[in-house]
């Protein structure tokens, strides 16, 4: 064990000597920043119909989510999302495309964003919903018991989850997360090319024993 740093620093050597090791990295570092840049390029069709660019698109969202930054998820909040959505025609086949939602819902789609991913209502139930701050929070706590209860977690990360849960304090505080959220989109793709990047760098390392062992 008292050979454990030399080892380690030796086979370290090993691999930045290989130049396929920064061919790798720069292939994954360059296909991340495409994949990335992606999602803000190209436009943003309706119906076939180039209605926005998808970075234009960004920059609006972006600036709507400045106004909301900071500001508390309580019942003014709730109240103002609703009201504003429901200005939306029932009648509307892709409300995005209605100028209801253009002018007076898409300032404060992060916030409806929110309530959609936290009760796991619909589009229509969340319209007819009478927003009440004790109601979300509550949907939120039975959403994440409903998780907790999956056999895919143990009990100690039940544990872990509940104790956690209950250092939470409501109401909760917007924070913008647009950035985060084009990373999360892309961690897949960008799993897999840690996978791709390590194997190459890693293959066949082990194999090269010192000449001076012979």
């Amino acid at each position: 064990m008292n050979n454990f740093g030399v080892l380690y620093r030796y086979e370290l050597k090993k691999i930045l000597k290989r130049k396929i090791v920064y061919a790798a990295l720069a292939i994954s570092f360059l296909a991340t920043a495409i994949i990335l840049t992606a999602e803000l390029t190209g436009s943003y069709d309706i119906d076939n119909e180039k209605a926005d660019t998808k970075y234009h698109m960004f920059l609006t969202d972006r600036s709507y989510q400045k106004m909301l930054n900071g500001r508390e998820i309580n019942q003014s909040l709730l109240e103002e999302t609703i009201k504003a959505y429901g200005m939306i025609p029932i009648t509307a086949e892709k409300y995005s495309s209605t100028e209801e939602y253009q002018k007076y819902a898409r300032p404060y789609s992060a916030i409806f964003n929110f309530v959609r991913n936290t009760t796991q209502m619909t589009f229509s139930e969340i319209i007819q919903w009478t927003p009440g701050l004790d109601d979300l929070y509550a949907r939120r706590q039975s959403m994440l018991e409903n998780q907790w209860i999956s056999p895919n977690f143990s009990e100690g990360e039940k544990a872990f989850w509940q104790q956690k849960e209950a250092g939470i304090h409501t109401p909760f505080v917007y924070q913008m997360t647009e950035s985060y959220d084009l990373l999360f989109r892309a961690v897949t793709t960008i799993g897999l090319f840690v996978l791709m990047t390590v194997s190459i760098c890693l293959s066949g390392l082990f194999a090269e024993v010192p000449a001076r062992l012979f």
